[in-house]
């Protein structure tokens, strides 16, 4: 399962790092 888009969107503008965005995806997937 990817991240939402809005946070790839989020992630891909640098709003939030990349720790953040693994983060997430790792939240998603437990």
């Amino acid at each position: 399962m990817l991240p939402l888009p809005q946070e790839k969107r989020r992630y891909a503008r640098g709003e939030i790092s990349r720790e953040e965005f693994e983060n997430m995806r790792r939240d998603l997937l437990a």
